[in-house]
């Protein structure tokens, strides 16, 4: 019900004329990873930064894996505005489950993949705006405070893993 509560709040006291169609254009740039693969594309361009590409694009199959293919429909939870027909919907219903938020898994994995790799001022505005993109998904009442405070915690999990594997192993021929 703590949930709820935050949710509500929001709804009540934080979303204005002003900020949603910001927040709206935030969070459908985080659908499917979008703003994420353009990225990594854009890193392929260039040969030095490509490793830093195809490192966003395998965090981003490994959420899109364990997180949007199997723990979600696992822990199969319905979200909040369907739950609570006190939220008010402002954007199109996405489909899928709830836990975890797959917006905030996958921002969260390319944004400390890019942190680590690339200059640090980058790098902060790419977790700025991975947290613009996981506030955003609570802005609109699809997710709870829960889905998307787990999804960041997994998607920072599956980027270390990523580049702990990948500096392990960079000077092998297997990468």
């Amino acid at each position: 019900m703590f949930e709820i509560n935050i949710l509500i709040y929001i709804q009540n006291y934080l979303r204005n004329d002003l900020l949603t169609p910001l927040m709206r254009m935030i969070t459908y740039s985080g659908n499917n990873g979008y703003i994420w693969i353009l990225i990594g594309v854009l890193l392929c361009i260039n040969k030095k930064k490509r490793y830093v590409g195809i490192l966003i694009f395998i965090v981003l199959l490994e959420v899109l894996l364990f997180n949007n293919l199997l723990i979600k429909n696992y822990v199969a939870r319905f979200r909040p505005f369907e739950t609570y027909n006190s939220l008010q919907l402002l954007i199109s219903q996405p489909s899928g489950y709830s836990f975890m938020s797959g917006h905030s898994a996958s921002s969260f994995a390319s944004a400390i993949i890019i942190f680590k790799f690339m200059k640090k001022r980058i790098g902060i505005i790419a977790i700025i705006y991975a947290s613009l993109v996981a506030f955003s998904r609570i802005y609109f009442g699809v997710h709870y405070p829960s889905d998307i405070i787990m999804g960041t915690l997994f998607g920072i999990f599956l980027s270390l893993v990523t580049i702990y594997i990948y500096e392990k192993y960079k000077n092998s021929k297997l990468v």
